[in-house]
């Protein structure tokens, strides 16, 4: 409902809301069972206890944002074909030129993201996020705002968009561990 909403700073639900609260910059359901927005303002967010799924391009445009908790009950991370829940591709028309093209919008601030002990599915490694599946581990997201990066030796595989946005990259170390 809300995934195009980049300038999307404030939130208010009524008091009495059977469906919805606000809470830590996040629209979540009353369950906290399910993301439905975030605040564009926010620079820390913690994802509450209950809440199993991370949408495609949810924190998309969150340039404040520097990190995200994610607890042991998520078990499903969005990446689709436009991107990471971080980022996603954005097509926008020039009128000057007349003409499409296709940007990045994404979390430029990010330094870390971790994950609650506990999680089956997803581990935090340096302030990455990695997947665990099978005993074998694949870099998912890197955190737009790193400068230097090494991938742990655990890593075996690393996402085609792992990298996307960022654009501060100074220098990373591949260990022999990772295949493709």
């Amino acid at each position: 409902a809300f995934d195009d909403c980049f300038r999307l700073k404030f939130i208010t639900v009524a008091s009495g809301n059977a469906a919805y609260e606000f809470t830590g910059g996040l629209l979540i359901s009353k369950d906290k069972t399910q993301l439905v927005a975030v605040s564009r303002e926010v620079s820390t967010v913690k994802i509450p206890e209950g809440v199993r799924e991370i949408p495609d391009g949810f924190f998309a445009g969150c340039n404040k944002l520097t990190s995200v908790s994610i607890p042991s009950s998520i078990d499903e991370y969005g990446i689709g074909s436009e991107g990471s829940v971080f980022s996603c591709w954005y097509e926008r028309y020039d009128e000057m030129t007349d003409e499409w093209y296709e940007e990045t919008i994404g979390c430029p601030n990010l330094k870390t993201i971790t994950v609650a002990s506990g999680n089956p599915y997803y581990k935090s490694i340096g302030g990455m996020l990695c997947s665990v599946y099978d005993d074998e581990m694949s870099l998912e997201t890197v955190p737009q705002a790193l400068t230097d990066v090494i991938i742990p030796e655990e890593v075996t595989d690393v996402y085609s968009k792992a990298f996307e946005g960022c654009a501060k990259l100074d220098s990373l170390y591949i260990p022999n561990s990772v295949k493709s």
